[in-house]
């Protein structure tokens, strides 16, 4: 992830050629307890996948 930078601006995941995006999802449940995803989307394929980041601090 990048961060001071555009949130348009894409990086290489899929490929060594920047065409990816990353969406990151914050949750918390009923008790409090919170879950962080990162979805990264292929800009040019239907290629996409889910990271969930291993966070000690939540």
């Amino acid at each position: 992830m990048y961060f001071n930078d555009p949130i348009i601006k894409t990086f290489n995941y899929f490929s060594q050629s920047d065409k990816s995006l990353g969406v990151l999802v914050q949750s918390k449940n009923f008790k409090g307890i919170r879950k962080k995803q990162i979805y990264v989307f292929d800009t040019e394929g239907d290629n996409f996948v889910v990271v969930e980041p291993f966070c000690k601090n939540n």
